[in-house]
């Protein structure tokens, strides 16, 4: 199952972390994978097109966190970029229920 978190300063989105594999089908066929992996790369890239260097980026197999710097998150294309990258993760979640799970990053 992916899971992926929301980060937060207090109230505010400042980032996202995705972890872990679908499981809908064999590595390298996964197209859960493949989808929830192609909007994070694509998120991280218009953050850094937007603020530049000052996008944090972890990454590993199975997993992928990127923040931005709490000040620039009221930007209104850091949330646009952030907002869209929730809705296409709802979207696959929806899609392909029991292979995406929303988990809270307090716990």
């Amino acid at each position: 199952m992916l899971k992926v978190e929301f980060l937060k300063d207090g109230t505010t989105v400042i980032g996202f972390r995705v972890r872990g594999h679908a499981g809908w089908d064999e590595w390298g066929k996964d197209v859960v994978c493949a989808g929830v992996s192609a909007a994070s790369h694509m998120a991280f890239a218009g953050l850094v097109e937007i603020l530049g260097e000052g996008v944090r980026l972890e990454k590993s197999s199975g997993y992928m966190e990127v923040r931005v710097p709490a000040h620039t998150a009221a930007l209104p294309e850091v949330k646009a970029i952030l907002r869209a990258f929730e809705l296409e993760m709802k979207a696959i979640q929806r899609s392909y229920p029991g292979n995406v799970e929303f988990v809270d990053p307090r716990r």
